[in-house]
Parts: structure tokens; sequence; C-alpha cells
């Protein structure tokens, strides 16, 4: 068979997946920043249930994931506002996992930039990435207990966790559901997983190929959870006017106007570039 790829979506399941036709603002719109990419014969296919949005790997050039860059200035660039966004975040997960001194697993930590944060920030911090250098170079530059090679070993090494924190990484994954239920494992009863990734629904983010494997909304992202057996408590987009605030001010906004800001970002049709998502792993015998 020439391409034995499992067309199923890799969000929510369904089997109803036809041919995506490509979006011309999501290849040339100068709003999209990085720039759209989608190679010629790239094969995507779009969930009718959840409107997921998936590529066939086999379809582009061959790719090896070892994270987001192999340039440590280009994680601490990207993270450069880094402390409004994970003092959010921090808020949020103490909030879910209804404790304050939190162990965290960071999955898919690369260079431990957002490990070291949440580490200055008084929590517990592990970090796990496939990319043995990124590793290295978070135990070494910033102090981060981190792992990589295969992830079930890494997992005994690790152990049981209160939070699990992925920024960027799901939607570099050919099989994020597997990927899911791996880090959940590690998840204690009643903890809370929290997942940033591309919101494709956003004007400013279009295709990028075959680094991007999959392109969430709101909805496919909180079904893949739903699916990995967790119960989503939040699902949104458009904190970076948050993040704005808090890097003029130094201020961080209470979360009650966190979430209205974001909602009135919504009905003005204003859709943040990042999903976040918090969902909580059922207590035992639930």
């Amino acid at each position: 068979m020439a391409n034995s790829i499992d067309w199923r979506c890799k969000a929510c399941d369904a089997p109803d997946v036809a041919p995506h036709t490509p979006i011309p603002e999501k290849v040339s719109s100068p709003r999209l920043f990085p720039p759209g990419k989608l190679p010629a014969g790239a094969r995507l296919r779009e969930c009718a249930a959840c409107g997921h949005i998936q590529v066939d790997p086999a379809s582009c050039p061959p790719i090896d994931y070892v994270g987001a860059s192999g340039d440590p200035a280009d994680h601490e660039w990207a993270f450069g506002d880094r402390r409004a966004h994970v003092k959010l975040v921090l808020a949020e997960l103490r909030q879910f996992a209804g404790t304050q001194n939190l162990r965290i697993l960071d999955f898919g930590c690369g260079f431990g930039v957002v490990a070291a944060e949440l580490a200055s920030l008084g929590q517990k911090v592990v970090g796990y990435d496939p990319a043995e250098g990124q590793v290295a170079h978070a135990r070494e530059h910033y102090g981060i207990e981190a792992y990589s090679g295969p992830w079930a070993e890494a997992a005994e090494r690790i152990g049981p966790v209160d939070a699990v924190c992925s920024q960027n990484v799901f939607e570099h994954l050919a099989e994020p559901f597997a990927e899911l239920g791996a880090a959940s494992k590690v998840l204690r009863p009643g903890g809370v997983v929290h997942i940033a990734v591309p919101n494709f629904e956003s004007c400013q983010v279009g295709y990028d190929a075959p680094g991007h494997l999959q392109y969430f909304s709101q909805r496919s992202l909180s079904s893949l959870a739903e699916r990995a057996g967790l119960t989503v408590r939040a699902c949104r987009s458009g904190r970076p006017l948050i993040e704005r605030i808090h890097q003029f001010t130094g201020r961080i906004p209470p979360l009650v106007v966190v979430r209205a800001v974001e909602t009135a970002s919504r009905l003005f049709g204003r859709r943040g570039w990042t999903i976040r998502l918090y969902a909580t792993k059922p207590n035992e015998g639930r």
C-alpha cells in the first residue's frame, strides 16, 4: 500500500476525516508569524466532528523533531516576557490542582526556559524532552532536573507529579493522543494538565509543515483531552493583552480579570494566537 496512514482524527478519533483544502491566507498573509509554510504536495485532512486538521507526514519532507529550535537564544527570545505567562499558568495550575506547592513535569521542556521560570517561582520542577542536547542545556544552564531517552524509562525516574505542563509541543507530534496518555500516567489523581498550542483559528497562525503536523482549535484540543480521560476545566485564548499589561506595569491582574478579557476578546472576534487548556485527572474510584 502506497500510503498506510490511519486517517482517523488524531484529536477525537472520528473516522469522518476528509481532504482539507489549504486556506490561502494561512500560507501567504503578512500577519502570519512565523510565515506560513506548506510544502507542495502536502496532504491534509480535516475532521468533520471536531474541526481538527492534520498532516500526512509521508507527504512532506522528512523531519526529526528535536524541539522548536536548536538554538537556546531562540527559546529565550520566544519566551522573552515569560514571567507574566508563567505566573498566569502557575496561578491556574494551583487553582485546578487545589494546592499551592506543586511538583510539575515540563513535558517537552526543550532548553528549560519555562521550567526554570516555574522553579524560580518556588515550584519543584522536572523536565522531559526527546532531544538530549536540549535536556543537557536545561541541566547545565538552569540546574533543572531533566531527562531524555525513552519515555517509559524516564517516567520511572520522574515518578508522580501534581501537574503536567506542555508548551508548544503537541502541534509537532504525529500521535498526540498516545503522547498525552503517556504523560498523564505520571499525574496523580486530581492533578492537572496544562497544554498550550498555536490556535489555528487565529488570523496570525498559519501552516508550518512539516514541523507542525497538528492544527488545533479550542474544540479539537478539548476533544483530545476528553478522549484521554481528562476533565476539561478551561480551554481558551486571548491572553497576550494580559501579558502586555504585566510587561509595562509589572502587575498580574486577578484571574477573574484575565478571564473577562479573554471572553471579551472572543465576543469581538479577536482570537488569541495560543490555545491554553487545563484539564484534571479524575480521582481514583470515580
